[in-house]
């Protein structure tokens, strides 16, 4: 089973297929990006939040975001703008994927 990524300006999206039908997400911001407890809080409710909004494109896919840069407050539609294309490319990949290495019960 193979994963792809994309990135973008703020964010890295890697995905692999999980052979669910739902998505599933997970979060990676390091105290190098920001050091503030306050900032990182703040970066993954953004992030969940576009999780949300795009959930049905994600649909059957485990998600990992890796935070590149601080989300300045204000800056939403950007990031939504670049969330939108990462979730679209990686859709892309999960679509040449084919489930056939998912876990299956045979017995």
């Amino acid at each position: 089973m193979g994963r792809c990524g994309h990135t973008g300006n703020h964010l890295r999206m890697m995905a692999r297929p999980n052979g669910l039908t739902h998505a599933r997400l997970g979060l990676i911001v390091g105290r190098k990006v920001c050091a503030q407890a306050v900032g990182r809080n703040y970066m993954k409710r953004v992030c969940r939040e576009l999780f949300r909004r795009h959930i049905e494109v994600l649909a059957g896919l485990d998600v990992v975001i890796l935070h590149r840069k601080v989300f300045i407050p204000g800056t939403f539609d950007l990031l939504s703008t670049e969330f939108e294309i990462l979730a679209l490319s990686v859709q892309k990949c999960r679509d040449s994927f084919k489930f056939s290495s998912a876990p299956t019960n045979l017995g």
